[in-house]
């Protein structure tokens, strides 16, 4: 199986990118605009891209939709007078932000930068991008073979982002927010949740089943056996059962470093996946788990549940005309089904 490790492929159609300067003072921030937006150029080009790229795999992200207060949390009211109604310029948008941005970062340890905004169009959809990044004081050789100092955008350093999934904002979906919540990072993350007016609180359940999905469809392009397959879900359904029994909150990379050793960052490139929209932080569904490993269905006359080693062992085969073949029925339910059908036969 060939493993895709770099940059997304998908093109990016950039709508608008800016910048603005949110620069910290003794005791306060102030924000340096910028008039208009930058130019598409092709430095933004691979900027706007890695800024994507990195955002994609980090892992700490959480997601949700916007609080209801739109005059506490203004953001979304901002995004719809730009994307909704046309009645506020991208550039206008950005600047409005910022000095959102300023209110909420005071008092905490941030130590500002530059925050880029862009709009960018993906796949069909339109989203939203912030993110605060730094400049990083690095070396240089010059023509002379000398070295000197050089200051260069810490793309891959950054600590606070956020994407709204515009279309499905606007469609009506539930879970079109995210942001980068951090390992250990509560603080410097809380501020900017608030900024976005992200509400994240997420039903442990229907998180759990969304892990479920993600960990069902890696495994399947991982190339396992039946029985290889059997033992990672075995697996992935016992670290799920310690966290929940311990009450500890799922933490993507955490569980992507137990549960595929030999390549963590591919199975958490896979669950950090902004489309993906898993969130970290939640305390994994015991009752929801048994999905890794057992299979349910029912009708009105019947239901029917069983592991997965029943298929992996061959005690239950699905056929190709899409029946089911059970072997090694226990004694108890063999005699009731015989006594059944001789009863049928004798009438």
């Amino acid at each position: 199986m060939t493993k895709n490790k770099g940059l997304d492929t998908k093109p990016v159609d950039i709508k608008f990118v800016t910048l603005h300067d949110l620069i910290k003072g003794n005791d306060s921030f102030r924000v340096k605009e910028r008039e208009e937006p930058l130019k598409i150029t092709s430095t933004i080009e691979r900027l706007v891209g890695q800024i994507l790229d990195e955002y994609k795999k980090r892992s700490g992200k959480s997601h949700g939709h916007f609080e209801d207060n739109e005059d506490e949390y203004p953001i979304q009211k901002y995004l719809k007078q730009y994307y909704v109604n046309t009645t506020l310029s991208f550039q206008e948008t950005t600047r409005q932000m910022m000095y959102n941005l300023c209110h909420h970062v005071k008092g905490t340890a941030s130590t500002g930068g530059h925050v880029f905004f862009a709009h960018i169009a993906r796949s069909g959809k339109d989203y939203f991008i912030v993110a605060i990044i730094t400049d990083e004081l690095g070396a240089a050789i010059t023509n002379n073979m000398e070295v000197t100092d050089n200051t260069y955008l810490d793309i891959k350093g950054f600590r606070v982002a956020g994407r709204v999934d515009l279309s499905s904002w606007n469609s009506g979906g539930s879970q079109y927010l995210s942001f980068i919540k951090g390992r250990g990072q509560r603080v410097v993350s809380d501020y900017f949740q608030n900024f976005l007016g992200c509400n994240s609180r997420v039903a442990a359940a229907v998180a759990t089943n969304v892990l479920i999905d993600a960990i069902e469809s890696f495994s399947g392009g991982l190339g396992l056996s039946p029985e290889g397959k059997n033992v990672f879900m075995n697996r992935a359904k016992d670290i799920g059962f310690r966290m929940s029994k311990d009450d500890v909150p799922f933490d993507a990379q955490v569980f992507a470093n137990e549960l595929y050793p030999e390549d963590p960052q591919y199975l958490l490139s896979v669950l950090c996946d902004p489309d993906l929209k898993l969130s970290d932080g939640f305390i994994p569904d015991a009752r929801s788990l048994r999905r890794l490993v057992t299979f349910y269905g029912k009708t009105p006359s019947w239901k029917l549940e069983f592991n997965r080693s029943a298929l992996t062992y061959g005690l239950i085969r699905f056929n190709d005309d899409e029946t089911l073949t059970i072997t090694n029925l226990p004694a108890e339910l063999r005699d009731k089904l015989r006594a059944e059908t001789e009863v049928d036969d004798d009438e």
